[in-house]
């Protein structure tokens, strides 16, 4: 259930990098539906086993570096993406998002129009080491993307830090700042399109990243 919710700027993308595939393949489908090239990578699963035209299935982690059964993000791109046109980025690795993109060049992502992730362990913002270790990841989309949605991933309860009820799983959708129109206007939140991950449990009804202290 759930789903990422894109902007609406699909036209003209060369081919979707989408790396965390487990056994559900429905967005990398209908992405491919569009005639967008997909590649696609996790070194946990087989991959299907008839992966509809225009899918490339990789049985490959990614990490910060490459080396034996895995691949970095540059390494991956530079290897497989075509050699000019803008890219997308749909990427759900299980908390290692920020080494991937820590490490990640500058050049490499600025190849991405719109990069729609999910961050895990987001309580670890609370402590020195998960700062340290999620602040750069942070920093390199901010030099050219910019949060156009957020959604809160409802398999994991909010928990409750320094007042605050805050989401551990958070799935978020940029957009490349050249392609963000002058006029801008505030987000949508929740989206109409949203949806529970989880539709045993309701879904979690986010203004901001985190509600306001309760008293």
């Amino acid at each position: 259930m759930g789903g990422y919710v894109l902007p609406d700027d699909l036209e003209g993308i060369a081919a979707c990098f989408s790396p965390g595939v487990s056994n559900v393949i429905g967005f990398d489908e209908e992405i491919a539906a569009r005639g967008i090239r997909c590649f696609l990578a996790d070194g946990s699963v087989e991959g299907p086993a008839n992966p509809p035209p225009g899918i490339r299935f990789e049985r490959l982690f990614l990490g910060a570096e490459s080396g034996q059964g895995v691949i970095s993000l540059d390494d991956w791109v530079r290897g497989r993406a075509p050699p000019s046109g803008d890219l997308m980025l749909q990427m759900d690795i299980e908390g290692a998002e920020y080494d991937v993109l820590g490490t990640a060049s500058a050049q490499v992502l600025s190849r991405f129009r719109i990069i729609v992730l999910e961050y895990h362990r987001l309580e670890s913002l609370f402590t020195p080491q998960g700062r340290d270790r999620i602040r750069p990841a942070l920093e390199a989309l901010a030099r050219d993307f910019e949060v156009v949605h957020v959604h809160g991933n409802n398999h994991a309860q909010c928990l409750r830090m320094a007042g605050r009820r805050f989401p551990p799983v958070l799935e978020v959708s940029y957009l490349r700042r050249d392609r963000m129109a002058r006029a801008r206007k505030d987000a949508v939140i929740p989206h109409p399109f949203d949806r529970p991950n989880s539709p045993r449990r309701p879904d979690l009804q986010l203004s901001r990243f985190w509600d306001t202290p309760r008293k």
